[in-house]
């Protein structure tokens, strides 16, 4: 028989801060208080350096908007339930890849390809389906100027009084810098940048 202990309260090391889907956003992570007793007693532990080292969490469930996806990079050590699926061992500028990921551009195709939103409730998608993601090879000078972007988008996400301005004009600057990546022509682009749920 397996028990899952969860607290509020750590009462020894084996203890850890524990996420639930919900606690995953695009460029946020939140935590309720809560931990989990990570050992033996969990059915399927999973190993424990998914926790440990630097990683990007994406959420299972979209969210209805024209930035569907709900990825945040961290390399803080949180459990984090079956509802967040993890990316490890990134060989390419983290904060590019999740530039890649959080565009609206992936969000447009996520949701053309695989129609999930004619799912009412909980329309999530699978780890296959991630890894079928359209991540285009590029130069490290187009990762860095991604990922600085996506730095300053994080930073200014996580601020207590955060600019909606400078949030959008953020995620303007990254969108275009992704379409061109795919070489989309200026009609294409536009498509992207008028897509709404």
């Amino acid at each position: 028989m397996y028990l899952i202990f969860k607290l509020c309260n750590r009462t020894d090391n084996s203890y850890l801060p524990y996420l639930d889907g919900e606690n995953v956003s695009r460029y946020q992570l939140s935590w309720n208080g809560e931990y989990i007793k990570y050992g033996d007693n969990l059915a399927a532990m999973r190993e424990a350096k998914l926790f440990k080292n630097p990683r990007i969490l994406v959420r299972q469930i979209p969210s209805k908007s024209e930035y569907a996806i709900e990825a945040v990079y961290t390399n803080d050590q949180f459990i984090n339930d079956r509802n967040s699926m993890i990316i490890t061992n990134i060989n390419v500028n983290a904060y590019y890849l999740l530039g890649i990921i959080n565009s609206r551009l992936i969000s447009l195709w996520f949701l053309m390809r695989y129609d999930k939103f004619q799912r009412r409730l909980f329309p999530q998608f699978k780890v296959n389906e991630l890894g079928h993601f359209p991540i285009p090879s590029t130069s490290i000078e187009n990762q860095e100027k991604i990922g600085r972007l996506e730095k300053e988008l994080m930073s200014e996400t996580n601020k207590d009084i955060a600019s909606a301005f400078e949030i959008e004009n953020l995620n303007r600057s990254i969108d275009e810098c992704v379409m061109d990546l795919y070489k989309l022509s200026e009609g294409e682009k536009q498509i992207v940048r008028e897509f709404e749920i």
